[in-house]
């Protein structure tokens, strides 16, 4: 693809499935960016405490300052969290567990989802999100009037 070679492990040893799981693959490596910026680079090599305020700091003359605020509040529990993972090593598997153990600490889904999308916004901008976006669920909100009836 695009004069890079490409090899995968695909799981399998049916040829047939293995030829859909490649198709399917390169159809995944061709909708996201081919050479990746400097800046997503530097991005991807940061832990989630470092990148968040980075992006805050980057972002903060386009947006309102209780949107720096908002995203350095929800920096805390991610941090917490993710510790000095770098946010090329994040796994799908780990945003689970993230939403996993927000959920026992007794925080509400639409607390949890608003910090997984301050992290949505650092992957995107460093270009990993593409790694994320078909296995991402974000946890269905509970009204408390549902709840009741």
């Amino acid at each position: 693809m695009h004069g890079h070679r490409y090899r995968e492990p695909l799981g399998t040893t049916d040829w047939r499935e293995a030829k859909r799981l490649e198709r399917q693959r390169i159809e995944q490596l061709e909708g996201r960016a081919t050479v990746p910026t400097a800046k997503s680079l530097t991005y991807a090599a940061m832990d989630v405490f470092t990148a968040i305020r980075s992006y805050a700091e980057e972002r903060r003359a386009q947006v309102s300052k209780r949107m720096v605020a908002y995203w350095l509040e929800n920096m805390r529990p991610l941090a917490e969290f993710f510790k000095d993972i770098k946010l090329r090593q994040i796994t799908p598997a780990q945003v689970a567990d993230y939403q996993n153990a927000r959920t026992d600490a007794g925080r509400a889904p639409k607390t949890i989802n608003g910090e997984l999308s301050v992290l949505r916004q650092v992957l995107k901008r460093a270009k990993l999100w593409y790694r994320f976006a078909d296995e991402y669920k974000a946890l269905r909100n509970r009204s408390r009037r549902s709840a009741v009836h």
